[in-house]
């Protein structure tokens, strides 16, 4: 809190020197103190990869209760705000290159150095592809867009005993095959049990 101290002329009577203090004093007390954080300061890393992707190029929005700020990732994943008041509502992430579910997470900040890791799920595709025998089999194919390999799980709506797991590599694709069911045949894929994609009918 910062008092401002007002220097009064000698001429001036008692009563008005009086009277500039208690407005001075009143002045002083209407001005709530601003309580800042040192930073609030992370990385944003890809779900599913190993060793860990920190994501580059992502925008980074921290809401505050009357604006916002923003920020983005450098090369690996690291971000930093500085100056931050206690009172933010939360962070948001938002892919540049639309390669990665957008983001959007509730922050509780506390006054000093904060942490907030951000975590990016990749958007991968998933699409079916002709099989030989469709009434016996179903063939499936994912696609990669980061240029990290990423490990997804897959199940079937209808069926969830059938399901699996498999490394899609850099910008590539992977191919799998499920039996056909009688009823849907739709598949389901997730990235660190986050849903992602889904194909079928």
């Amino acid at each position: 809190m910062k008092t401002t101290i007002i220097k009064t002329l000698r001429l001036f009577t008692l009563p008005l020197l009086a009277l500039s203090a208690s407005i001075s004093t009143l002045s002083a007390a209407a001005k709530p103190a601003v309580v800042t954080t040192d930073t609030v300061s992370g990385t944003v890393t890809a779900a599913g990869t190993s060793p860990v992707y920190g994501v580059p190029g992502a925008n980074l929005t921290l809401l505050l209760p009357t604006s916002s700020v923003t920020a983005v990732t450098s090369s690996t994943g690291a971000y930093s705000f500085t100056g931050i008041p206690t009172s933010v509502k939360g962070i948001t992430v938002d892919s540049i290159d639309n390669y990665y579910l957008n983001l959007s997470d509730a922050v509780s900040l506390s006054a000093g150095n904060n942490t907030v890791n951000m975590l990016l799920y990749p958007k991968l595709t998933v699409a079916t592809t002709s099989a030989i025998l469709p009434t016996i089999t179903r063939i499936w194919s994912v696609s990669n867009p980061i240029p990290k390999p990423v490990t997804f799980t897959y199940t079937l709506s209808s069926n969830p005993s059938v399901k699996g797991s498999f490394t899609v590599a850099a910008l590539s694709t992977v191919s799998f095959s499920t039996p056909t069911q009688s009823t849907t045949n739709i598949v389901y894929i997730y990235v660190a049990n986050v849903l992602v994609a889904l194909a079928g009918k």
